[in-house]
Protein backbone atom coordinates (compact mmCIF):
# COMPACT_ATOMS: atom_id res chain seq x y z
CA UNK A 1 0.00 0.00 0.00
CA UNK A 2 3.24 2.44 0.79
CA UNK A 3 4.11 1.80 -2.58
CA UNK A 4 1.16 2.85 -4.12
CA UNK A 5 1.18 5.72 -2.48
CA UNK A 6 4.70 6.88 -2.85
CA UNK A 7 3.86 6.50 -6.52
CA UNK A 8 0.79 8.49 -7.01
CA UNK A 9 2.66 11.45 -4.52
CA UNK A 10 5.05 11.46 -7.34
CA UNK A 11 2.91 11.21 -10.34
CA UNK A 12 0.92 13.96 -8.43
CA UNK A 13 4.02 16.06 -7.73
CA UNK A 14 5.06 15.41 -11.36
CA UNK A 15 2.15 16.45 -12.64
CA UNK A 16 2.03 20.00 -11.18
CA UNK A 17 5.68 20.44 -12.06
CA UNK A 18 4.60 19.96 -15.33
CA UNK A 19 1.22 21.97 -14.96
CA UNK A 20 3.31 24.69 -13.19
CA UNK A 21 5.85 25.04 -16.25
CA UNK A 22 3.79 24.76 -19.08
CA UNK A 23 1.40 27.61 -17.12
CA UNK A 24 4.79 30.00 -16.85
CA UNK A 25 5.13 30.03 -20.54
CA UNK A 26 3.86 32.38 -22.75
CA UNK A 27 0.50 32.21 -24.22
CA UNK A 28 2.71 32.45 -27.00
CA UNK A 29 4.58 29.40 -26.62
CA UNK A 30 1.23 27.62 -25.95
CA UNK A 31 -0.94 28.65 -29.22
CA UNK A 32 -1.57 26.30 -32.39
CA UNK A 33 -0.09 27.17 -35.61
CA UNK A 34 -4.03 27.06 -36.45
CA UNK A 35 -4.14 30.21 -33.88
CA UNK A 36 -1.20 31.85 -35.35
CA UNK A 37 -2.41 31.47 -38.91
CA UNK A 38 -5.74 33.29 -37.55
CA UNK A 39 -3.94 36.24 -35.92
CA UNK A 40 -1.94 37.02 -38.95
CA UNK A 41 -4.82 36.57 -41.30
CA UNK A 42 -5.97 39.35 -38.95
CA UNK A 43 -3.20 41.35 -39.28
CA UNK A 44 -3.58 41.42 -43.22
CA UNK A 45 -7.20 42.70 -42.97
CA UNK A 46 -5.87 45.09 -40.49
CA UNK A 47 -3.07 47.01 -42.48
CA UNK A 48 -5.55 46.66 -45.52
CA UNK A 49 -8.06 48.87 -43.68
CA UNK A 50 -5.39 51.32 -42.81
CA UNK A 51 -4.51 51.07 -46.69
CA UNK A 52 -7.59 50.96 -48.59
CA UNK A 53 -9.58 47.99 -49.45
CA UNK A 54 -12.67 46.92 -51.69
CA UNK A 55 -15.78 45.43 -50.38
CA UNK A 56 -15.14 42.71 -52.31
CA UNK A 57 -11.87 42.12 -51.23
CA UNK A 58 -13.06 42.63 -47.50
CA UNK A 59 -15.70 39.94 -48.20
CA UNK A 60 -12.78 37.79 -49.79
CA UNK A 61 -10.42 38.10 -46.69
CA UNK A 62 -13.04 37.66 -43.96
CA UNK A 63 -14.24 33.94 -45.89
CA UNK A 64 -10.42 33.35 -45.22
CA UNK A 65 -10.72 34.12 -41.38
CA UNK A 66 -13.99 31.98 -41.53
CA UNK A 67 -11.84 29.22 -42.71
CA UNK A 68 -8.88 30.25 -40.77
CA UNK A 69 -11.38 29.91 -37.97
CA UNK A 70 -13.32 26.56 -38.18
CA UNK A 71 -10.06 25.37 -38.51
CA UNK A 72 -8.91 25.94 -35.10
CA UNK A 73 -8.53 22.99 -32.37
CA UNK A 74 -10.24 24.76 -30.07
CA UNK A 75 -10.60 22.03 -27.43
CA UNK A 76 -6.72 21.37 -28.22
CA UNK A 77 -6.00 25.11 -27.45
CA UNK A 78 -4.08 26.18 -24.09
CA UNK A 79 -5.94 28.07 -21.35
CA UNK A 80 -3.36 30.83 -21.84
CA UNK A 81 -3.59 30.83 -25.43
CA UNK A 82 -7.42 30.88 -25.59
CA UNK A 83 -7.32 33.36 -23.10
CA UNK A 84 -4.80 35.57 -24.23
CA UNK A 85 -4.83 35.82 -27.80
CA UNK A 86 -7.88 33.61 -28.86
CA UNK A 87 -10.48 35.74 -27.59
CA UNK A 88 -9.25 38.80 -28.18
CA UNK A 89 -8.79 37.83 -32.09
CA UNK A 90 -12.34 35.83 -32.34
CA UNK A 91 -13.35 39.30 -31.02
CA UNK A 92 -12.01 41.40 -33.62
CA UNK A 93 -13.21 39.27 -36.31
CA UNK A 94 -16.40 39.66 -35.06
CA UNK A 95 -16.25 43.02 -35.17
CA UNK A 96 -15.29 42.93 -38.49
CA UNK A 97 -17.98 40.68 -39.65
CA UNK A 98 -20.26 43.68 -37.77
CA UNK A 99 -18.51 46.32 -39.84
CA UNK A 100 -19.18 43.79 -42.76
CA UNK A 101 -23.36 43.91 -42.62
CA UNK A 102 -22.83 47.85 -41.73
CA UNK A 103 -20.75 48.79 -45.42
CA UNK A 104 -23.09 46.11 -47.50
CA UNK A 105 -26.66 47.73 -46.06
CA UNK A 106 -24.93 51.54 -46.59
CA UNK A 107 -25.51 53.78 -49.70
CA UNK A 108 -22.17 53.74 -51.67
CA UNK A 109 -21.07 57.52 -51.04
CA UNK A 110 -22.09 57.75 -47.44
CA UNK A 111 -20.11 54.72 -46.19
CA UNK A 112 -16.73 56.55 -45.68
CA UNK A 113 -18.55 58.87 -43.58
CA UNK A 114 -20.02 56.26 -41.60
CA UNK A 115 -19.22 56.37 -37.79
CA UNK A 116 -20.44 52.56 -36.95
CA UNK A 117 -18.44 51.39 -39.47
CA UNK A 118 -15.18 53.29 -38.77
CA UNK A 119 -16.14 52.31 -34.48
CA UNK A 120 -16.50 48.90 -35.65
CA UNK A 121 -12.94 48.32 -37.28
CA UNK A 122 -11.58 50.76 -34.50
CA UNK A 123 -12.64 48.17 -31.84
CA UNK A 124 -11.37 45.25 -33.98
CA UNK A 125 -7.76 46.81 -34.63
CA UNK A 126 -7.35 47.23 -30.37
CA UNK A 127 -8.73 43.76 -30.31
CA UNK A 128 -6.12 42.06 -33.03
CA UNK A 129 -3.43 44.25 -31.34
CA UNK A 130 -3.98 42.67 -27.82
CA UNK A 131 -3.92 39.40 -29.71
CA UNK A 132 -1.00 39.71 -31.42
CA UNK A 133 0.94 41.51 -28.46
CA UNK A 134 -0.04 38.03 -26.49
CA UNK A 135 1.44 36.13 -29.16
CA UNK A 136 4.25 37.76 -29.29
Amino acid sequence: MRAFLFLFAAGLSLAVAVGSASSATSPAAQCNSQVRTFVNLLGTLDGQLRTGISLTQYQTRLTQLSVASDKIPWKATTNACATKVGIPAVRAYHHLLSAFTVWIHCPRMSCPKNGTLQRYWDEAHGDYERANDNLG
